[in-house]
């Protein structure tokens, strides 16, 4: 299937776009490594998730980082899964937070939920179903 990339996208949201369509399940260690020779990464940002409090995706990342994944999200090109925390080890990077057992409305305290990012056409319908309250687009 041929997949075609948004003409409206930054260069550094088609960089990454076009990496985790090679690549799929992307963490978000290697984000930062595809971004880094295209924008600032590290940062004192977090990536949560825009409507449960306190559950984090990923943190220590610059502004841009954040915007270069939103941007993609807001496109409709990307979706979060969830992943094994081994996904991170694996990378060499993990938060040093509690990982819930199940998603709930808010925290009170900071959580991390592993995931990776996937492009939306990598996702079955059964999976969208599944996780699109919490990881869909538009998450």
């Amino acid at each position: 299937m041929l997949m075609t990339t948004p003409d409206h996208l930054s260069e550094p949201a088609r960089v990454l776009l076009t990496y985790i369509r090679e690549k799929d399940w992307v963490t978000y260690v290697e984000v930062e490594r595809v971004l880094a020779p295209h924008i600032p990464v590290r940062g004192d940002y977090a990536i949560e998730h825009p409507t449960i409090d306190n559950l984090l995706f990923w943190c220590g990342v610059s502004a841009e980082v954040c915007a270069v994944v939103n941007e993609l999200f807001e496109a409709q090109q990307i979706w979060r899964v969830p992943a094994e925390m081994l996904a991170y080890h694996i990378d060499g990077k993990v938060l040093s937070l509690p990982i819930p057992r199940r998603v709930q409305q808010r925290y009170a305290k900071p959580y991390w939920l592993p995931t990776c990012l996937r492009a939306t056409e990598q996702i079955s319908p059964a999976d969208r179903k599944k996780y699109g309250r919490v990881m869909g687009p538009l998450a």
